[in-house]
């Protein structure tokens, strides 16, 4: 069934349109979006297109909104919401709830919304983004009504239909003086409106009574919906926690052996378990071969032999372009064995590669991977039978290795309670270690490392003690459960906000001109577009990535988030017009600033393709702020078709500006269209 084109037909055929009254929208509009009147929630009104759809399943996280306003929604290929009667160019908070009530993956449901002409939502998945289906997730933005006191609310699919639960409009200034614990959920939607931990960790029972197995020194990791448990000393058992269900259930095989002490990995839909121990302690072995999990089948292999050489338990592990690294550890358990080792190792050769050691051998930490660096928190150097002993050599520096000048850096911030065998979650831009033990014993402490600004915050303990826990966040609940001994086989969980991950919507200025390394002899054709293949970039895309302008070097773009979208060749069958790259315009500029030479000819190409359809791109030439529309484009989704030409650069014009243009996309899906490849100028001078 194609949801899209049903969707669309049903909005040719029927509009309706109501308008509340101006003393409500002066106030506050709430809006039960595609159900009945809910209180404090108004029927769904002042809409144009779309259709409903309504589920009876339970709704997690619904937090003060009533259950029943997140089981039903509006939804449709293109639709929209308009409001009237509102304070002329005033600003107003506006809250969109959402839930998945269809789809049970990411990517099934993928949409934009724009307020009033302008994008706040990009390639929108409620899946993704609240980790599960049938749980509600809310998006809060800022934005002013009309000079004529309007606000239109327009949803455009990308993937099958656009959807909204619910829609709440408020005065900015009301809104933020509703939001007491400033944790940017407004107080009318916020359980806990006086704390931003929302109450703290609190104790969650599971719906069948069943608990999770009494295992330390594992991992975990969220596949889908749920959180997988594997390893740790007292099982080979995987098991699921679903917190949809709220339950517990082992699931597939068990690992061939007994390993602990490790962080997995995920690659390309396999998990991989590196750098692990077997065996008693204090002087564990160290496990002499990958081993490969399958999340699909549920089942293990054994994968290549780690060399000899760079066997190690304890070891951190993080994944980056496709390849697994591996950080420090202990050659000998918890006997002093501690390593400094840096390892990669390629899945998709079995190629392992011996890199610079880290600035300080530790083990029992963990490591995670953001923004083109690999950090290490927390560890020590277990000392059994030596100074320290096994708990008391703990680590505070948080290390970070640069993977684009292949460095190593000691931050500023230390860890502020240093300690060992600690859960970590990663949680938007959060790094968030529990648990764990020291020289001084068992620890509840759960502290933060914000990834933006290398800085720490302290969170609410646990309820109780966990030494070597597990831990793992979907939606915005985290997730703590087990460590050592049967007195932890119960889970605590733990309601926040969300944190976004870049930090900010402020695009990086717009890069220089780029000169040619070496002035060419006059009339030499000169190649001027930089990286006009869209082949170097700071990571290789597996399928698509957005990578912020300073990955992709010599563009730009007008995209108010600084990124770019990257596919591989071959993404959604899309074959590059040359070379292993292309981008996808994703409804914003692809732009260069150029050195140019006043008098010469720039001969211009590019290829253009079309993607659910016939899309056009205009390209724009000439001084920065005085572009001069050269001529539109339509293409296709059948083939590249390569379009070239000529501009004089006038006298004077030294920095000439190259700027392609989204106009038009097929169905009107902006973010789903303009394909570009094998960009071209080249300069001829007199």
């Amino acid at each position: 069934m194609n949801l899209l084109r049903l969707s669309t037909t049903f909005l040719q055929i029927v509009g309706v349109a109501f308008a509340l009254d101006a003393a409500q929208a002066q106030t506050e509009i709430r809006i039960n979006c595609g159900g009945p009147a809910s209180s404090p929630f108004a029927a769904d009104v002042n809409f144009t297109g779309g259709h409903t759809f309504a589920t009876t399943a339970a709704i997690a996280d619904a937090g003060a909104v009533p259950m029943n306003v997140y089981q039903t929604e509006r939804s449709g290929g293109i639709f929209s919401y308009d409001f009237s009667g509102l304070t002329p160019s005033a600003a107003y908070t506006v809250q969109l709830h959402f839930a998945e009530l269809y789809w049970n993956s990411p990517g099934s449901r993928i949409f934009n919304v724009a307020i009033n002409g302008t994008r706040v939502l990009s390639n929108y998945d409620i899946f993704a983004k609240a980790g599960a289906a049938n749980r509600a997730i809310i998006e809060t933005m800022t934005t002013n009504a009309s000079a004529s006191g309007n606000l239109s609310i327009a949803f455009d699919a990308i993937a099958n239909e656009a959807k909204i639960g619910a829609i709440v409009i408020t005065p900015a200034s009301a809104a933020a003086a509703g939001d007491t614990d400033g944790d940017g959920l407004p107080d009318n939607v916020d359980p806990f409106p006086s704390d931003p931990f929302n109450g703290g960790w609190k104790y969650k029972t599971t719906s069948n009574g069943s608990i999770p197995l009494n295992r330390h020194e594992a991992d975990c990791l969220r596949l889908n919906d749920k959180i997988a448990i594997m390893g740790g000393r007292e099982t080979a058992a995987v098991e699921y926690y679903d917190p949809v269900a709220n339950t517990f259930a082992t699931a597939g095989a068990s690992a061939p052996i007994v390993f602990s002490h490790f962080q997995a990995a995920y690659v390309n839909g396999l998990v991989y378990v590196i750098g692990a121990m077997y065996g008693s302690y204090p002087v564990e072995n160290n496990v002499p071969d990958i081993y490969i999990y399958n999340p699909t089948t549920k089942t293990w292999a054994k994968g290549p032999p780690i060399p000899v050489a760079r066997q190690r338990g304890g070891a951190a592990t993080g994944v980056y372009n496709g390849k697994i690294y591996i950080a420090c550890g202990n050659t000998k358990g918890h006997s002093p064995g501690w390593v400094p080792w840096f390892d990669s190792f390629d899945p998709a050769t079995n190629t392992w590669t011996v890199l610079t050691d880290a600035p300080q051998p530790r083990d029992h930490h963990k490591a995670v991977v953001y923004d083109n660096k690999m950090y290490l928190l927390a560890g020590r150097r277990s000392s059994y039978g030596a100074a320290g002993g096994v708990t008391g050599n703990t680590i505070k520096e948080v290390e970070a290795y640069n993977f684009l000048t292949a460095k190593w850096e000691v931050l500023p911030n230390p860890i502020p309670t240093p300690r060992a065998g600690c859960a970590l979650i990663v949680h938007g831009r959060d790094c968030i270690v529990a648990g764990g033990e020291n020289a001084s014993g068992y620890k509840a402490n759960v502290e933060a490392f914000d990834l933006l600004t290398g800085t720490w915050r302290i969170f609410p303990s646990l309820n109780q003690v966990r030494n070597a826990p597990v831990g793992g966040a979907v939606g915005n609940y985290l997730y703590v459960m087990g460590g050592q001994g049967t007195v932890n086989q119960n889970l605590e969980a733990l309601l926040l906000p969300p944190r976004s991950l870049d930090g900010t919507t402020t695009p990086p200025p717009v890069p220089p001109p780029v000169p040619p390394p070496t002035p060419p002899p006059s009339g030499t054709p000169v190649e001027l577009i930089q990286n006009g293949g869209f082949e170097t970039t700071a990571q290789t895309p597996t399928g698509s990535l957005k990578l912020l302008v300073s990955d992709v070097p010599g563009w730009f773009t007008s995209n108010p988030t600084g990124r770019i979208e990257i596919w591989k060749s071959g993404f959604l069958g899309f074959p590059a017009q040359a070379g292993a790259q292309l981008s996808e315009m994703d409804g914003f500029s692809l732009e260069q600033s150029l050195t140019t030479v006043p008098g010469a000819t720039l001969t211009w190409s590019f290829y253009h393709r079309g993607r659910q359809g016939t899309d056009t791109v205009a390209l724009d030439i000439g001084k920065p702020g005085q572009l001069t529309r050269i001529n539109t484009f339509a293409t296709a989704n059948t083939a590249w078709v390569k379009y070239q030409g000529t501009y004089l650069v006038p006298a004077g014009q030294t920095t000439t500006r190259f700027a392609l243009i989204p106009i038009a996309a097929a169905f009107n899906q902006m973010g789903a269209a303009n394909l570009i490849d094998n960009v071209s100028v080249v300069q001829q001078t007199p």
